[in-house]
């Protein structure tokens, strides 16, 4: 795989940064970095912004990653350390040759500060918690909405509506807003969250390298829950920085409650803004009635908020049954809220979670007899065959044969 080109493009007021990759199989294709609003001029035509977004598709095909333009010499030492924990967490993924020449200058610093922002409760935590003084940095100067991450840039009458609604929310709280396109994520469509989610945020950072100084990337994963593999982790996403952007992994000493609990104390206009749904492709609206939703629905609620305009339905009667079937990793987190001011709104909610949680006992202990038996195998075969007879279309008898 490898960076032939970069180049600036100005598009009616817009800046497009352009790369031209082509792969080993010959195919050749482009992946830009666009932006608008409070940029001081065009960017920068510099390769840094790539190296990240080609590793991890380089690595999944097996292919090594060359260029002729020089780059970052921080960030080509950081690769190494980035495969490694590529490759020892995903078995997809296998190690690659990186030629890539090191670059002898580099710009100075920007003088801004930013923090990625799609409007739910990870960025709304980061944001704020800079913006009140909480963290030791100096405080966000801009924040950035990238189209194309959280849904694929051809959703645009959705994407449109959430730029207006995340313009709004920027405009209330004093920050400045860069509203950024990519199209990254149309040529990495597996491994987005598990590998790459973070790579895409350090390229999209690294474009902003004229502007940005320092670029936070809001935490995914608390501290106690950092055994998981994820894209955006504190082992990988400061391996991005360069010596002109510190990109910056911010907020895992809260878990998803703990945030929620914050924000509500800090602004709790927030919680009316929220856009937390990965189902209504990338509009501004939640649907409630998914898995996200209803999590995030039940620990505000716990939290003593309801009656919110991000989520006008309120809690759905079957919360329980969506709570069941959401990652057991959230029935933590959920049992610390059960200490908050709204507790007495969801009676049911305690005794639900300890069944839940003597049920993923029960099944960690048989899954471990059935490993020590020799037979887990043929569970698993007699399981997936199961589901793929339920999951198959039955075929209707003939009505019309006598």
């Amino acid at each position: 795989m490898r960076l032939h080109e970069v180049a600036v493009e100005a598009r009616s007021g817009r800046s497009r940064l352009v790369g031209r990759v082509e792969r080993a199989s010959g195919e050749r294709y482009e992946l830009y970095f666009e932006f608008g609003g409070d940029l001081p001029g065009t960017l920068a035509a510099g390769a840094d912004a790539f190296v990240p977004a080609l590793l991890v598709p380089a690595m999944l095909a097996g292919e090594p990653l060359e260029s002729d333009l020089p780059v970052s010499p921080q960030l080509l030492r950081q690769l190494g350390r980035v495969q490694a924990i590529l490759t020892a967490w995903r078995p997809e993924l296998t190690r690659v040759p990186v030629s890539i020449p090191d670059a002898t200058t580099m710009l100075p610093p920007g003088p801004a500060i930013g923090c990625f922002f799609s409007g739910g409760v990870d960025s709304f935590y980061s944001a704020l918690k800079s913006r009140r003084g909480e963290s030791p940095r100096a405080p966000v100067t801009h924040l950035i909405f990238m189209r194309g991450f959280d849904a694929q840039v051809d959703s645009r009458a959705t994407l449109d509506a959430a730029v207006a609604h995340v313009r709004r929310t920027a405009e209330r709280l004093g920050i400045a807003l860069i509203v950024g396109e990519s199209n990254v994520r149309d040529h990495m469509r597996s491994l987005w969250p598990e590998a790459y989610q973070g790579a895409a945020l350090g390229s999209a950072g690294l474009a902003l390298g004229g502007l940005l100084g320092r670029v936070l990337i809001p935490s995914t994963l608390p501290y106690v829950r950092m055994g998981k593999p994820w894209g955006s982790h504190p082992l990988l996403d400061e391996c991005w920085s360069t010596e002109t952007v510190a990109l910056l992994h911010d907020g895992s000493e809260a878990d998803r409650f703990g945030k929620i609990e914050r924000i509500g104390r800090w602004d709790r206009a927030a919680l009316d803004e929220l856009r937390v749904c990965l189902k209504v492709h990338g509009a501004p609206e939640n649907c409630g009635r998914c898995p996200k939703c209803v999590r995030t629905i039940t620990m505000l609620a716990l939290a003593g908020h309801t009656g919110l305009r991000s989520f006008p339905r309120g809690l759905p009667e079957d919360y329980l049954a969506w709570i069941a079937r959401d990652n057991p990793a959230f029935w933590g987190e959920l049992r610390k809220g059960l200490a908050g001011p709204g507790t007495a709104r969801l009676p049911d909610l305690a005794g639900a979670l300890d069944r839940l949680e003597r049920r993923r006992q029960w099944r960690t202990t048989l899954r471990s007899l059935a490993e020590l038996c020799g037979v887990l195998p043929a569970l698993v075969s007699g399981r997936r065959a199961a589901g793929a007879f339920r999951r198959a279309p039955r075929v209707q008898p003939d009505s019309s044969a006598s």
